[in-house]
């Protein structure tokens, strides 16, 4: 069982440079195989993010789903717990976000990464590389990779992430139990991967599993993840949609302050007018075109 080593961070730590070196938590989430250090860092305190005051700030005034209320309460849970003096870390429970192509499920959870200030990362369970890995398959002597909960850990020095999980109903049923032991509480603390020579905590990452098919989702997954029927903004909230859109493609472009006043006017009349039916990768790819070429 790997034990939990939570402690103070102060403006001393170690950390990325684009991580902010705020007061808050960390926490120890690989044990190695041998007396070797586990590879890519993986074995050292990782941060615990997303519980500072202007963390939780954040994402009481900036992150808005009222039109998708069952994902607003999955995320206020998260907010109330981080207020908490055991666990103030942002992480979310698991949640099954399901809806049609292009209603915006990578959208949502991009966006609670990004306000939050968590890294986010894609567990693709459709690539062959990856079922490979799950599955204990190695290929003489290719490299591993680690999948992606472990690798956003390591190139983060996080260790409370987002991942979106694509294609676990189309995945066989070993899969899907296998994915099922990384998000479970009660497995989730002794992940192998082999890859980086260490058993892995996932206990704190934010799983974001996509389907169209619940029924197809074996029950050992399905009773660990809260269903969440997404549904298209219409109205007001679509605007709103729009401008939650256009901070990401802002942020992704790295274009700096968001827009504002008249700039920002224009941008949201421009995509507003794009008809309602399309996607919402759609709108983000014209909002990031727009704001990659200096339109606003």
């Amino acid at each position: 069982m790997i034990s939990y080593d939570i402690k103070p961070m102060t403006a001393n730590t170690s950390m990325s440079i684009k991580d902010e070196a705020v007061v808050g938590a960390a926490m120890t989430v690989a044990q190695g195989f041998s007396s070797r250090p586990p590879a890519l860092g993986i074995g050292t305190a990782l941060a615990l993010r997303g519980g500072s005051q202007q963390d939780l700030t954040r994402l009481d005034l900036e992150l808005d789903f009222s039109w998708q209320p069952a994902l607003a309460s999955v995320i206020a849970e998260a907010i109330d717990r981080a207020r908490s003096p055991q666990a103030p870390w942002i992480t979310t429970a698991p949640v099954l976000l399901l809806g049609e192509n292009g209603v915006g499920r990578t959208h949502v959870a991009r966006r609670f990464a990004h306000v939050a200030g968590l890294p986010h990362s894609t567990l693709d369970l459709q690539d062959v590389e990856v079922l490979e890995r799950l599955q204990g398959i190695g290929r003489g002597p290719d490299v591993r990779i680690p999948l992606a909960p472990v690798l956003a850990m390591a190139a983060s020095g996080c260790a409370n992430p987002v991942i979106t999980v694509l294609g676990a109903e189309t995945a066989t049923d070993s899969v899907q139990i296998e994915l099922a032991r990384m998000i479970d509480p009660a497995t989730a603390d002794r992940f192998a991967d082999n890859s980086v020579g260490a058993t892995v905590d996932l206990r704190q990452v934010s799983w974001f599993v996509q389907g169209q098919q619940p029924e197809r989702i074996v029950a050992p997954l399905s009773r660990l993840l809260r269903r969440i029927e997404l549904i298209r903004p219409s109205g007001s909230e679509r605007l709103l949609h729009v401008a939650e859109i256009i901070a990401e493609a802002v942020a992704d472009e790295n274009a700096g302050a968001s827009p504002t006043g008249q700039s920002l006017k224009r941008l949201l009349d421009s995509l507003h007018r794009i008809p309602s039916d399309r996607s919402t990768s759609h709108l983000y790819d014209a909002a990031r075109s727009i704001v990659r070429n200096g339109s606003v």
